[in-house]
């Protein structure tokens, strides 16, 4: 984890540059007998404090939006909702329920919609399985 926070008195772990908030892009480059070549790059839009942008799972050309998790893998997909990422648990499956309790239109993932039933959960582990669109 690198902090890009423009700190660098903090630590050598602080960068002596920040990201805006209102988003840019931010690159790895190799080395300058490899021409600089891109290893990867990333660019963002405007950001959310205390939510992470990503590509989920690690390595991964999707991208999600998830809770800070420094030193941790990504989620897996958009139903990887609850750390640990990366393994479906009982913890994903207890925060799907909270968002259906909660009467979050985005948990009523299958006909017939406006009832609970054994299909929304077939259909969220279906998109666990399905990892990034």
């Amino acid at each position: 984890v690198v902090w890009a926070d423009n700190q660098p008195a903090q630590g050598p772990l602080h960068a002596s540059f920040a990201l805006s908030a209102n988003g840019e892009e931010i690159g790895l480059f190799d080395r300058a007998d490899n021409q600089f070549a891109p290893i990867d790059t990333f660019a963002f839009g405007p950001q959310t404090a205390d939510i992470a942008e990503g590509r989920t799972p690690d390595g991964a050309d999707c991208r999600g939006l998830f809770a800070p998790s420094p030193g941790e893998p990504n989620p897996a997909g958009p139903a990887d909702i609850a750390a640990p990422f990366g393994v479906l648990n009982f913890f994903d499956i207890a925060a799907y329920i909270a968002l259906y309790n909660a009467m979050d239109p985005a948990a009523d993932l299958a006909p017939p919609f406006g009832v609970w039933n054994f299909f929304d959960i077939a259909e969220y582990i279906a998109q666990y399985n399905a990892g990034c669109p």
